[in-house]
């Protein structure tokens, strides 16, 4: 059974979306916020922007990297956890679909083998896997990662 995929890196400045039809990379987009916007300025653009992308591709499933408390990036991660809720409410009322949260040490782990393997070799892999030369902002090559995990742990499944 055809599916779509779609894997999301969580940023209110940077978003990155990845969609994947199966096992192939259909495209990857990036919205970049600009930081001198509100908080709610960019969780309103996070909006119209999933928004778009869920009603053109209807993704069977919608993943994002789980978060992880660090006390000296409290801010970060509040906004962070607000981004979630917008994907989270986008997804539910677009979809009628609850985004699967992977943590970044299973997506490690499914991408290259190790789970506490470096952003780079993350991306190289992705790259490799892909084809892709040109070089992508980490935000991209994490929401890549993201969601072909994401593909790669259901054909494990079936």
């Amino acid at each position: 059974m055809d599916k779509t995929t779609i894997g999301i890196d969580v940023g209110t400045n940077n978003l990155a979306v990845s969609v994947f039809y199966n096992t192939d990379l259909k495209y990857y987009k990036i919205l970049e916020n600009k930081k001198k916007l509100s908080a709610g300025e960019k969780l309103l653009n996070i909006e119209k922007f999933l928004k778009e992308i869920f009603e053109k591709e209807k993704p069977d499933a919608i993943c994002v990297e789980g978060t992880f408390w660090n006390p000296r990036e409290a801010r970060g991660y509040s906004y962070v956890s607000m981004a979630i809720g917008i994907i989270t409410m986008t997804a539910w009322e677009v979809l009628h679909i609850e985004p699967v949260k992977l943590q970044p040490s299973s997506v490690k782990k499914i991408i290259t083998g190790n789970g506490r393997a470096k952003k780079e070799e993350v991306a190289d892999k992705i790259k490799e896997k892909f084809n892709i030369t040109d070089n992508l902002a980490d935000h991209i090559t994490d929401a890549i990662a993201i969601g072909f995990s994401y593909v790669l742990k259901q054909s494990e499944v079936v």
